[in-house]
């Protein structure tokens, strides 16, 4: 199986935690697995790898996203809420709510740069393309088969488009996303999911990180349907199924401020 790892960082990133991704994938990755980093903002990178990663500028329509919403408060995150209806002839009473869950501003580029790859590997001879962020850390060395166990497996499916880690009651852990590139629907769910972003119909729904959105499209698809697989295993049922869907055991997903800091998972993180 030929796979793809793709990711999306900017020098701001790097200098805080993506440099583990660099050294700890450089280091473990079979060199027959190809990785392409995406830059975010267009920002220019240095690269730690001396070439065994391409580096590429992020798409015309992710730039075309920001000149279009950037200028706006609510898609950094920041949303106003009306506190009730106020008395006839009084101005509204209005709250300024932030939440990530609001951010679309940060959460573009994953919807973006996984689009703008699709696109420029048609007609190459890879199967799987794999997204993974970049606060990740690679713990063992990772061949084309330990990944694959993540992918759909079977080169002969043509109907799975996208393995990803669900979560009980709860939006889907999305720092891992494998996309079956001999499915016929693969590339119509990637458009659909980066159109919700460059359209501005991301604003239209409840929230708008791309976890959100990635659910939110893949249910669509579903109800006419298309298969996606659930991968999660018993990290379903968790807050960290990224860890505990066997994934944990050769990459660490250092998700969120503390395990950044930390440098890894909590020993609460598994079951």
């Amino acid at each position: 199986m030929k796979i793809l790892l793709v990711t999306s960082t900017n020098s701001k990133l790097l200098s805080a935690y993506s440099h583990l991704f660099f050294r700890t994938f450089n280091e473990n990755l079979d060199p027959s697995i190809d990785v392409i980093v995406v830059t975010e903002d267009n920002t220019a990178l240095f690269d730690p790898t001396r070439g065994r990663f391409k580096i590429i500028e992020d798409s015309t329509r992710a730039r075309e996203f920001r000149n279009k919403f950037s200028a706006l408060t609510e898609p950094r995150g920041y949303k106003l809420n009306l506190l009730g209806d106020p008395p006839r002839g009084d101005a509204p009473q209005l709250r300024v709510d932030f939440s990530y869950e609001y951010d679309a501003y940060r959460f573009h580029h994953k919807p973006f740069a996984v689009e703008q790859v699709y696109n420029q590997i048609a007609g190459l001879d890879y199967d799987r393309l794999v997204w993974i962020d970049s606060d990740t850390i690679a713990l063992k060395p990772i061949s084309p088969f330990d990944l694959s166990e993540f992918c759909v497996k079977d080169l002969k499916d043509d109907r799975t488009v996208m393995t990803y880690l669900g979560r009980v009651n709860k939006y889907s852990e999305c720092g891992f996303l494998g996309f079956n590139l001999r499915a016929a629907d693969t590339g119509r769910y990637i458009t659909a999911v980066a159109e919700m972003y460059h359209s501005g119909w991301i604003f239209s729904l409840p929230e708008w990180h791309d976890s959100y959105v990635w659910d939110h499209c893949r249910k669509l698809f579903e109800e006419t349907g298309v298969c996606f697989e659930n991968i999660s295993g018993p990290g379903f049922k968790t807050g960290h199924p990224f860890v505990n869907s066997g994934l944990g055991k050769m990459i660490d997903h250092l998700k969120g401020p503390a395990r950044k800091r930390a440098g890894r998972s909590f020993e609460k993180d598994f079951i």
